[in-house]
């Protein structure tokens, strides 16, 4: 108070004035110096004179020693750094960026101002140190951090991550490989690569899906040795899974670069617990198995075991990497996913994103600020550089001919020809609310003439109803099949879940449903039926809703009447998008440079 105080009553002229002593000499040091200095380390004030000389006061000792020309390259410095962050504000193009950046725009020069304005004497001296010139210890290395934040919210902006690539483009096409005898690039035979669990330590598992000795699967191809790129073979890797929502637009968009790219060498990164351990080898696609890593929700032990196991992960994800010689990496989210942006990113590798739902998970939101290549099913969902493609579609269902393949569908199921169909699922996980409304009602729509397919999801069984006496009609429950396409045929009208795979596969086949949001989460599920809901397509119903009564009495008419349940087909056909894999793949050799 005592430094304010002499401060505002302007009798800080001399140094005997309680709390006017720093001020003053600072002044006499910047006297010293005039125009050119006394020459570095030549200062005099720092001597025991001024206090701080190291710390709140180094711009003084800047300039005794180094003069005018000293003092203003440090100004010019600071200018540089408060242009970098205002740039940010004004180009990034999502809030979280902006308010980051404004906020380190905020810091630093607030800190600068009332550092300088106090060396100068035109504010009272409080003590602030000069960010990242001032020897300040703890106050440094916070500088240090908000410039490394700075740096990367700076690398998000359009245009960033292909400057980057400009300058890095030679490392970037064989990270981490080291030349072998001679100078000569080895390179391992596509089928060790495919079988090699790599070291132990990365928890890294590849499984091929196939018998030892027998010829590579669709996702690798002979030939194509590093030299052949980039105008034939194409490393990829593909990083996503956990569920089915997941795994099958990653399955879609390697089947599309398959047929696109035949010289193309894919390697899929999952989890050992996802879907993807068991559809991706039978796909006939190698899986590398990267350690779940499950971001902490809440301050428990997983906190402090989470940095070590994103290390162990990201080291997985880059050994894959390099077995491939990855030219791209697509992401799909999932906890597979995080590692392998991270991965991709530390060995310069382009990062290709697709966002399945409406409101993007954790993961993706994370990617996205890597790279400018994001695309997205839906047109409403938010991030950086987004552009929407739809959802790729595995090949069954983007070729699907409904109406020619009930036959094999109904002999598939044991279903009978000439019946209303309803086909009820939650998902690859199932949907508890869903099972015991449908089960409870099973016997009114059977009695009804109603026939059922049911697919309650893995674990999760239900009672059955007999076939009816009267009608015949049967209600099938399967937990679970791999021949979607087939359930989709024989349904004349669906209820589920409104998961992205979901109502884009629904929409697809021109097949009408009822979607029922998933109560918990982030209402992604509410947005991705949206569109469909309101291009006719569907109906939506909240979860509370769902009971055996709304069975009977809102479900059971709609599936019967035919005239209806056919406007609404012919909606979600409208609506519904199969050519979303070629859109992403496009996308893909774009980052990769291919000309295919």
């Amino acid at each position: 108070m005592q430094r304010i105080e002499a401060w505002i009553g302007g009798i800080c002229d001399n140094p005997q004035v309680e709390g006017c002593f720093q001020k003053v000499h600072a002044e006499y040091a910047l006297a010293d110096g005039g125009w050119w200095g006394l020459g570095l380390g030549e200062s005099r004030e720092k001597w025991g004179l001024l206090p701080e000389p190291h710390n709140d006061f180094i711009l003084a000792i800047i300039g005794e020693e180094l003069g005018l020309p000293g003092s203003l390259a440090v100004l010019g410095l600071f200018a540089v750094l408060a242009y970098s962050c205002f740039r940010v504000v004004t180009q990034a193009e999502d809030g979280f960026t902006r308010l980051a950046a404004g906020g380190l725009l905020v810091w630093f020069m607030g800190q600068a101002v009332l550092n300088i304005g106090s060396v100068i004497g035109m504010l009272p001296i409080i003590g602030v140190p000069l960010p990242l010139v001032s020897s300040g210890g703890s106050a440094l290395i916070a500088a240090l951090i908000g410039v490394g934040l700075l740096l990367a919210l700076a690398r998000s902006l359009p245009g960033a991550d292909a400057a980057l690539r400009g300058r890095t483009g030679t490392l970037r096409r064989t990270p981490g490989r080291r030349p072998g005898p001679g100078g000569a690039r080895r390179r391992r035979p596509a089928a060790d690569v495919a079988a090699d669990p790599g070291p132990p330590a990365t928890g890294r598992t590849a499984v091929t899906g196939r018998p030892e000795g027998a010829a590579p699967g669709p996702g690798r191809s002979h030939g194509g040795q590093h030299g052949d790129r980039p105008g034939g073979r194409l490393g990829v890797v593909l990083a996503g899974g956990g569920s089915a929502g997941h795994v099958n637009p990653l399955l879609a968009t390697a089947d599309a670069l398959r047929r696109r790219v035949p010289d193309s060498e894919l390697l899929v990164l999952g989890t050992a617990e996802g879907l993807e351990a068991r559809l991706v080898p039978e796909r006939g696609y190698p899986l590398t198995v990267v350690p779940k890593v499950p971001f902490p929700r809440r301050p428990d032990a997983t906190v402090a075991r989470f940095p070590g196991a994103l290390r162990r992960a990201v080291a997985a994800a880059r050994d894959a990497m390099r077995s491939v010689k990855a030219q791209v990496v697509v992401g799909f989210g999932g906890y597979v996913a995080t590692p392998a942006y991270l991965a991709a990113r530390r060995a310069g590798i382009p990062i290709v994103i697709h966002e399945q739902n409406a409101r993007p998970g954790l993961a993706n939101r994370l990617g996205a600020r890597f790279t400018p290549h994001v695309a997205t099913t839906f047109d409403l969902t938010r991030l950086p550089h987004a552009t929407p493609v739809g959802l790729p579609l595995r090949e069954e269902i983007r070729t699907l001919d409904r109406a020619a393949s009930r036959a094999e569908g109904l002999a598939e199921f044991g279903l009978e020809d000439r019946r209303p169909t309803l086909l009820v699922f939650g998902g690859s996980l199932g949907a508890q609310r869903l099972n015991g409304a449908f089960a409870t009602a099973g016997a009114d729509l059977l009695a009804a003439g109603v026939q059922v397919l049911h697919l309650t999801g893995a674990g999760k069984d239900v009672d059955v109803p007999a076939p009816d006496d009267r009608t015949g009609a049967r209600y099938v429950a399967r937990p679970y099949t791999d021949r979607m396409d087939l359930a989709y045929a024989v349904a004349d009208l669906a209820v589920g879940r409104s998961g992205a795979g979901t109502v884009c596969e629904l929409a697809a086949v021109g097949l009408p449903a009822v979607y029922v949001p998933l109560p918990i989460g982030n209402g992604e599920q509410r947005l991705n039926a949206r569109g469909v809901v309101e291009a006719g397509g569907g109906l939506l119903t909240e979860d509370a809703a769902v009971t055996p009564t709304w069975v009977r009495d809102v479900v059971l008419p709609l599936v019967q009447d035919g005239e209806r349940v056919a406007r609404m087909a012919a909606a979600a056909a409208e609506h519904g998008d199969r050519d979303a894999a070629d859109r992403l793949v496009d996308m893909v050799l774009r980052a990769a440079g291919h000309p295919a």
